[in-house]
């Protein structure tokens, strides 16, 4: 066999290893990296739906992990005349959660005003999409950082 032919077949075995190996790194991750997003739906629904009440839930469970300072944003259509709950909650241990309500850039809600209210009640005026804003505010009197999970629920008022 030609020296040409020996160099390709051990570059083809040489890039078959490292193939495999990518194809392991990336089926360790795909099973490991989702096992917060069960956990988090899990928080969801056992500690924050029950908030909702006497609302209906809309039946979208919106979680995910933040640390101190991380902020996250959903975009959520509403429709005029209904009336809406937002509940937003953190694990225990997270510093308190910060939530604003806003539509082209303007504020309609926001929770440091009223002392990290969880939750907020109100009426559509109009049929839009809005953004509801989250963030962990950080702890000046922690030495670590927190991270946990964070839940996003929205309640439908079934009279209405």
């Amino acid at each position: 066999m030609p020296a040409k032919y020996k160099y390709r077949i051990k570059a083809l075995k040489k890039l078959k290893k490292e193939w495999y190996i990518g194809i392991l790194m990336v089926s360790f991750l795909t099973g490991i990296l989702p096992s917060a997003s069960p956990q988090c739906s899990g928080f969801a629904r056992a500690l924050s739906k029950p908030e909702l009440s006497p609302y209906v839930h809309d039946g979208n469970f919106t979680a995910t992990i933040l640390g101190e300072g991380e902020t996250v944003i959903l975009r959520k259509t509403i429709f005029q005349g209904q009336k809406y709950r937002f509940v937003v909650k953190g694990i225990a241990d997270l510093p308190p959660i910060h939530f604003r309500i806003l539509h082209d850039n303007q504020i309609l809600f926001d929770n440091a005003r009223y002392d990290y209210a969880s939750k907020w009640d109100f009426t559509a005026e109009a049929t839009r999409t809005i953004s509801i804003e989250v963030t962990v505010t950080e702890d000046d009197n922690s030495q670590t950082q927190k991270g946990g999970c964070v839940a996003i629920l929205v309640g439908i008022d079934p009279n209405r």
